[in-house]
């Protein structure tokens, strides 16, 4: 019910960039596939409706495979079932929203686009995506059995590397990447106040799948901080991925601002995401904003003149820093519950992540070219084990470290960094004429950035790893639009 006049009222938003007839489409798009989880009583059911109604809109409407992919990438949570299996195969592969929506959408695309490239950049990139998704896929042989390793591999391959792939061939103009970041942000006008919503009625919407589709899902549950409940919607992973995702789509608003939405509407939608990322009550996600803010506004050529020009975007972050201050002292003592019960939750917090980066150096030592399979049972018996009974490495780096090793966050780190670099050299490489292009891309910088930071906090679950891969590849292709563009 809120989605659907906030995808009207996009309409006029953005309308120099979609056309009516296409954000009817995202609508009812949107509509159908969040309605048909709510409203199936059956998991299988609903996948099925997904496929049909991704097939549809893919056939009848000009909505591509991308534009939908970033449509629906937050629209229902991880919720995960095996197919059974026969014989001494007790499952065959395990299935989700996540898996259907990047198979149906993103290989088709990737097969439309499989031609090489001749950009000396994109194929070094290419080569480093494809040596890291090698690598993970050949050290999951290391304690599994043949059947699980073609999983896992599935699972790395619709995870990493077909996002990548998807997003870095079939990008070929600034137009059609500022029209995905329409797709992706188009949702959250509607997430953002459903996250204000379960922050303020304790309430989360889509906990009811659970039941209806009869399956626990890890890490979903009712979580708060200093007496109030931390929103996440239909994002999957809890809180901190609700923000995570926000920041991305207040990094697409960036790149749109002014160049694709006007301003009014752009001020409106910035405080409705900032409302939004303040339910999550994720501190990590803020800090990210926070620094992609400041990365965008100073990288400016024109620097200070840029910082009073968007001095409104400054004033509407500023809640979020004040927040976090107030969490650091007494907002204990404006709830009603005890405000040194929190105080220790807080302190667990931190202390767990010191502990983790600890312990964790100490199990990389061990095994430091290429990780161990058995590094959460070492974590686990160093006192690692949380309350859910699990070892969380809330790093992504981290994660890297003890699953891949050095090598494999060398690879990881290395296409990040690699990206970056270019993303600065190409916008400083740029004539002023092109000042809209620049602008886009700037935004892709600061919010590479702020994802950067934020991945320091929280581990790969969820829309995380398979949104950052995206990323990347928008950025290769953003980068071979701007050398195109700059040599012209």
């Amino acid at each position: 019910m809120v989605s659907a006049p906030l995808f009207w009222l996009g309409r006029g938003a953005f309308s120099s960039l979609i056309s009516k007839k296409d954000l009817w489409a995202y609508g009812v798009c949107w509509l159908i596939v969040t309605g048909s989880s709510l409203v199936l009583g059956s998991f299988w059911l609903y996948l099925l409706a997904l496929s049909l109604t991704l097939l549809i809109f893919s056939l009848k409407t000009s909505l591509s495979g991308l534009k939908l992919f970033f449509l629906l990438i937050c629209a229902v949570p991880y919720f995960e079932k095996d197919i059974p299996g026969f014989g001494s195969m007790e499952r065959v592969l395990a299935l989700n929203h996540f898996k259907v929506l990047a198979a149906l959408t993103l290989i088709p695309v990737v097969w439309r686009n499989r031609a090489g490239s001749k950009q000396t950049f994109r194929k070094s990139i290419d080569v480093m995506v494809l040596a890291l998704f090698v690598l993970a896929s050949l050290l999951i042989f290391r304690d599994t059995t043949l059947t699980d390793t073609m999983r896992q591999g599935l699972n790395l391959f619709l995870g990493m590397l077909l996002p990548y792939m998807a997003m870095s061939k079939a990008i070929g103009t600034s137009r059609e990447l500022k029209r995905l970041m329409v797709a992706y942000l188009l949702p959250f006008m509607a997430l953002s106040l459903l996250g204000v919503f379960e922050f303020w009625k304790w309430w989360h919407l889509y906990a009811p799948l659970n039941e209806i589709w009869d399956i626990e899902a890890a890490g979903y549950g009712y979580t708060e901080r200093y007496g109030r409940l931390r929103a996440y919607v239909s994002i999957s992973g809890g809180p901190i991925v609700f923000g995570y995702c926000i920041m991305i789509a207040i990094g697409f608003l960036l790149a749109l601002w002014k160049h694709g939405i006007s301003r009014l509407p752009a001020l409106l939608l910035f405080g409705v995401l900032i409302l939004g990322l303040m339910s999550s009550l994720s501190r990590g996600p803020w800090i990210g904003v926070a620094a992609m803010l400041f990365v965008f506004i100073f990288m400016s050529p024109t620097g200070l003149k840029m910082a009073r020009k968007y001095r409104g975007l400054i004033l509407l972050v500023l809640p979020i820093l004040s927040v976090y201050a107030l969490t650091q002292f007494d907002l204990g003592n404006s709830f009603s519950t005890s405000e040194s019960v929190y105080a220790n939750e807080e302190d667990e917090n931190v202390d767990y992540r010191r502990r983790l980066l600890e312990k964790s150096l100490i199990v990389i030592g061990r095994y430091p070219w290429f990780g161990s399979v058995y590094f959460r049972d070492e974590l686990a018996g160093m006192g690692l084990l949380q309350g859910q009974g699990i070892v969380d490495v809330v790093n992504v780096y981290l994660g890297y470290a003890l699953e891949n090793g050095l090598v494999g966050l060398s690879l990881f780190s290395g296409i990040f960094l690699m990206i970056l670099l270019k993303l600065y050299a190409v916008l400083r490489a740029l004539p002023e004429t092109e000042a809209e292009l620049e602008q886009v891309g700037r935004a892709l910088l600061a919010l590479l950035i702020g994802v950067l930071i934020t991945i320091f906090t929280v581990s790969g679950v969820g829309q995380i790893s398979m949104l950052y891969w995206s990323l990347a590849g928008m950025m290769v292709a953003y980068i071979k639009i701007a050398e195109r563009q700059g040599s012209t």
